[in-house]
């Protein structure tokens, strides 16, 4: 992971995966995926994200159902010194391995100590 500034943030592509800090050291937890830039205006950043957060709940014969929406949040909405927290390829993947496991696996126990390095290799935090 990267801690990025704000205007650093501006130049990151769609497709990133962020979160933004409370601190260089503490992030808040909401995960944000940048969807949409104007190729235009380059110096405005991203005009829209993807929240990976519920974000609204409505009833459908019963059930309650989480809609996953973009947000027509964009660069502009934070503040100049706020921090962002952007994931690499390897830490998504192990955002997957875990969903992946709640899905599918969770009669399994779940390695929690365990991390991709940035080649790829699997690691484990030592105790």
């Amino acid at each position: 992971m990267k801690i990025l500034t704000k205007e650093q943030m501006k130049k990151a592509p769609s497709g990133t995966v962020f979160t933004t800090c409370l601190s260089e050291y503490c992030l808040d937890g909401g995960m944000h995926v940048i969807t949409r830039h104007l190729e235009e205006y380059p110096d405005i950043g991203w005009l829209g994200e993807l929240t990976l957060h519920p974000s609204c709940v409505e009833e459908k014969g019963g059930d309650l159902f989480t809609q996953w929406c973009v947000d027509d949040t964009a660069s502009f909405d934070y503040e100049d010194d706020q921090l962002f927290a952007v994931f690499n390829k390897e830490e998504i993947v192990q955002m997957m391995k875990v969903l992946g496991w709640a899905l599918y696996e969770h009669d399994l126990d779940l390695n929690q100590d365990e991390w991709i390095g940035e080649n790829g290799e699997l690691k484990y935090f030592e105790e």
